[in-house]
């Protein structure tokens, strides 16, 4: 179930009181989650007139269609403010082989993130210094899954410029 950003415009214009989201559609039928490997969150639609503030049904949904997905093998959220939220429910998931996630993460998620320990390929975008000092002990759970770790870190280059012109000041 890939969420994409046509679909979320689409949910945006026609509002959360119409079931536009594939989740609610997937949970409108008690079989259908069974049938869910994959979920692909790269957008998440914000509550209308609210800019920055997460649509509550949509999240909701969401959070029930993952916990509900009991074959999950692969799970990405490049949403760093959403990650948290799915990390309990991912933790259940016995198939899980595949996570991609923004780990720009508060200092008490990487807590969770230890509790998933069956993947066989980790993705790791923009981590915090929590999620880097948690990642030994999460390694030493996920030593006889795991065969690729991905950390992918975008640099700033005009932030680097302006600290290294305050340091020669």
């Amino acid at each position: 179930l890939p969420f994409t950003h046509a679909q979320a415009k689409r949910y945006a214009l026609m509002g959360s009181v119409d079931n536009t989201s594939p989740f609610s559609v997937m949970l409108s039928v008690p079989h259908r989650p069974s049938y869910v490997r994959t979920i692909d969150l790269r957008v998440i639609p914000n509550e209308r007139r609210r800019i920055g503030v997460f649509d509550a049904r949509w999240m909701a949904d969401a959070f029930c269609a993952v916990e509900k997905a009991v074959n999950l093998t692969a799970f990405t959220c490049t949403i760093a403010r959403a990650v948290p939220a799915f990390l309990v429910p991912l933790a259940q998931k016995s198939r899980l082989t595949y996570l991609r996630i923004n780990a720009a993460l508060p200092n008490d998620a990487p807590l969770g993130l230890l509790q998933i320990t069956t993947l066989r390929v980790l993705v790791l975008e923009e981590p915090t210094y929590f999620v880097l000092n948690a990642l030994p002990r999460w390694a030493e759970k996920l030593k006889n899954t795991l065969l690729h770790l991905t950390i992918i870190v975008s640099i700033n280059r005009d932030r680097i410029l302006n600290r290294s012109d305050a340091m020669l000041a």
